[in-house]
């Protein structure tokens, strides 16, 4: 049997050549001597001398890098302030922010190796002040971490509590209401973003967001009419609704005693509806 002809695209990285670690995507200047994954995808590779000349590598050794709060408690000062106007002006610069096209892969490969995400997007992220471009960075660079097959979650799990804030944001990015439209890049990336979500539902913490998209819950959003409408003549589907009514009236009953007014774990909060 004649060898198969290598289709369209086969030159592209398999998922064995994905890069795992920073080795994988930055090169020497010696020919040959990047990663197996740089080997790869050719022109996306990183040479040591492109990092350490490029504005991002300066720009995080004076804002987010380890070093610049070493060196801000060496000397007795407060860590470097967060710039909630300098994350919108990279977005915009450098993550493609409001542009129909993407941006070289080459720049946001050198904020994933700052750990833009790590050191300064995900550690300030509030839900309630954070802008768009906030929001947006956050899933671009998680859809880096995915690209380069390096683990994605693990930074949120330092601040679990503020996740489904994070999410709630995200969602409210494609609400009818939402305050500007998404350019076509920006929505390439929220697809993307939520099919790795979906590929992610053995991490508790997303999958206890993702499934509320999906699962029952969900029917809280529906008008009464409407819900009535799709309950009518399925008893079954009815009994698992009420039973997920009491279920809610239960946790609702029990944050109230303890004064927290949040949401219980059956999921009937207003994630799924549109935001107010």
């Amino acid at each position: 049997m004649p060898p198969k002809k290598a289709g369209r695209g086969s030159d592209r990285p398999n998922k064995k050549a994905r890069p795992t670690s920073l080795e994988d995507v930055v090169a020497d200047a010696k020919p040959g001597a990047a990663g197996p994954a740089a080997a790869k995808t050719g022109r996306n590779t990183l040479t040591v001398q492109e990092i350490e000349k490029d504005r991002i590598t300066r720009l995080a050794a004076k804002h987010w890098s380890p070093a610049a709060r070493s060196r801000a408690a060496e000397a007795g000062r407060p860590p470097p302030a967060f710039d909630a106007a300098l994350v919108d002006q990279l977005y915009q610069s450098e993550l493609g922010g409001g542009k129909p096209r993407p941006p070289p892969v080459k720049r946001v490969m050198l904020l994933e190796v700052s750990q833009y995400l790590e050191n300064w997007l995900w550690p300030n992220f509030d839900a309630t002040a954070a802008t768009t471009s906030h929001v947006m960075s956050i899933v671009v660079m998680v859809n880096q971490k995915f690209r380069e097959g390096v683990p994605a979650w693990t930074c949120f799990h330092t601040r679990e509590d503020a996740f489904p804030g994070f999410f709630r944001r995200v969602l409210e990015l494609r609400a009818a209401d939402a305050p500007a439209a998404l350019s076509q890049h920006e929505r390439t990336s929220y697809v993307l973003f939520f099919t790795n979500v979906f590929a992610s539902l053995e991490d508790e913490m997303v999958r206890a967001q993702a499934l509320r998209l999906v699962s029952l819950p969900l029917w809280h959003a529906l008008s009464p009419g409407r819900l009535q409408l799709e309950l009518h003549g399925q008893p079954a589907l009815a009994k698992r609704w009420k039973a997920l009514l009491k279920k809610d009236a239960k946790a609702a009953k029990e944050a109230a005693k303890k004064g927290g007014g949040g949401e219980g774990e059956g999921g009937g909060g207003d994630i799924c509806a549109r935001p107010d």
